[in-house]
């Protein structure tokens, strides 16, 4: 059975999309459920691995998504996220444990010796990776390295509001680190705020204000694609450019915390619903078909979602997106798993009964793929859609 992609419409260099046609992420299957009392936490993906942790040191590995194995992980701590570049992952732990991994098999300890401080959590970025820690007073610390190991000193200096700030997560884009997270006034009954940081080198940080009545608002993590920094958490999704200035989406996400991004799709996950973005900035809710009570990882490799659901391993079907260029004659982008056949169809008029056409079929030799549409230039609007083949 071939499945449905995408549509989008052209007309008068007008571009929208259509809802309620299937694809690759409204179908998502169990691969791997843990043992009674284990909960993955976190998820990343390497080049050709991927890779969960849990508590109590507990790792599981695979190559594909699909078959799971149990690696050791050489700690009994409890690990809560993980990270992957430069052909290594790794892996943090409170209140102390970095650990890392070239093949997310075989683990050995990170070489962490920083005094007075607490671990948190880990990200990829721009070539390096960032551990986001803080003093044990509460001041929020950045670490930084290329291997996993031989960690930077201190890259954070002291901001105002620092005794109250924590950072969940790190991006970069357009020449920009973004780090985000939240802070808290200095009495227990202050509101929570969302916290950005920006940077250029990693060096000299600015903090980021945000309007006041983005209160409440805690940033769990961020990602970076089409141009935009993409965040999200407290149930609310924000995008920006340059990392300086932020659109609140116009929707509320129940328990939005997480957000990935790959091969032209945005996928940010809450409590029992995901939301999909092709764009940064419209987006669309799914329901998943499961009441998870939250979603603590995403990832995006070889051409799919791998989520952590309910605290168990999830795979999404293969993902495609279309995008459309303002040229004339119109030219198509199609992002999706290459090697595989995609049809392209067209019509006029969306209400029209089997009004669609097939007007091209080909192998995706290289993601994305370019069509152009010799026939569109003497058309006032026509409506697309892509077709994976079985």
């Amino acid at each position: 059975m071939k499945r449905l992609i995408d549509i989008i419409c052209a007309g008068e260099l007008l571009f929208c999309s259509a809802l309620g046609y299937a694809d690759g992420l409204d179908h998502w299957h169990l691969r791997y459920s843990p043992p009674e009392g284990t909960y993955f936490s976190s998820i990343a993906s390497g080049p050709d691995r991927f890779v969960a942790v849990s508590e109590s040191g507990r790792i599981a590995t695979s190559t594909d998504a699909v078959q799971w194995m149990v690696a050791n992980s050489g700690t009994t701590r409890d690990l809560f996220r993980v990270a992957s570049g430069n052909g290594m992952f790794v892996a943090t732990g409170f209140p102390d444990t970095v650990i890392r991994s070239s093949d997310g098999t075989n683990w050995q300890s990170a070489g962490w010796q920083e005094l007075d401080t607490v671990v948190g959590g880990v990200a990829f970025a721009n070539g390096q990776f960032f551990l986001l820690a803080s003093e044990v007073s509460g001041a929020p610390r950045l670490f930084v390295s290329s291997s996993g190991t031989d960690w930077s000193r201190n890259r954070f200096p002291h901001l105002p509001g620092d005794f109250s700030a924590l950072l969940h997560s790190l991006a970069y884009g357009n020449s920009n680190y973004v780090a985000v997270g939240a802070w808290r006034g200095p009495d227990e009954f202050s509101d929570t705020d969302p916290l950005v940081r920006i940077s250029q080198d990693t060096f000299t940080w600015e903090n980021i204000p945000l309007p006041y009545w983005w209160n409440r608002v805690e940033f769990e993590s961020v990602t970076f694609g089409k141009g935009l920094f993409v965040a999200v958490g407290s149930g609310f999704i924000a995008y920006s450019a340059d990392g300086r200035n932020w659109t609140l989406v116009n929707d509320v996400f129940v328990g939005v915390n997480r957000v990935a991004y790959g091969d032209g799709v945005f996928v940010a996950g809450g409590a029992g619903q995901f939301a999909t973005s092709t764009d940064g900035v419209h987006w669309r809710k799914r329901d998943p078909g499961h009441p998870w009570s939250s979603i603590p990882g995403i990832t995006y490799a070889q051409n799919t979602f791998v989520s952590l659901l309910g605290g168990q391993i999830w795979q999404s079907d293969p993902i495609a997106s279309l995008t459309l260029s303002r040229s004339s004659p119109l030219e198509l982008s199609i992002n999706g798993p290459v090697g595989k056949t995609f049809q392209v169809e067209a019509t006029e008029d969306l209400g029209a009964t089997n009004g669609w056409a097939t007007v091209a079929s080909f192998v995706l030799t290289n993601s994305p793929s370019t069509w152009v549409d010799s026939g569109s230039t003497n058309k006032s609007q026509r409506f697309y859609r892509a077709a994976l083949q079985p």
